[in-house]
């Protein structure tokens, strides 16, 4: 694979849990609107577990493949364990296994995501 493609599949993950490790090290982010903390846990590792699952099935896939989703999900999930621990050394924040557990579930949302928009989308079929 050409490294411009190797850039363009996983560059958006790297950013994307670039911007989650940033967001993670401070002690109080603002957001304009009041949503649940898990909620937003969810949100985020669907998006990363999206990200994920393109780059590793090698682009927008046809259709879902195990080894590639199963890759997508640990990635997602490792990152979610890796983000907790680390929030554990930043004043004012703590671990929570209800926060892993809803980076986990957003990684399984991302794969009935995918498989919902593989199945509708026009073109697709």
């Amino acid at each position: 694979m050409k490294p411009a493609r190797l850039l363009s599949l996983w560059l958006p993950p790297a950013a994307f849990m670039a911007l989650l490790y940033l967001a993670s090290s401070s002690s109080g982010l603002i957001l304009p609107v009041r949503l649940p903390d898990k909620f937003l846990h969810l949100i985020a590792y669907t998006v990363l577990g999206l990200l994920f699952l393109r780059a590793f099935h090698g682009g927008v896939p046809a259709g879902l493949r195990w080894l590639p989703t199963v890759l997508a999900v640990a990635a997602t999930a490792v990152y979610g364990g890796l983000d907790e621990f680390h929030q554990g050394f930043v004043g004012g924040r703590v671990r929570e296994a209800a926060d892993f557990v809803a980076d986990l579930a957003g990684a399984l949302l991302a794969v009935v995501v995918l498989a919902a928009w593989i199945r509708i989308a026009p073109g697709r079929n």
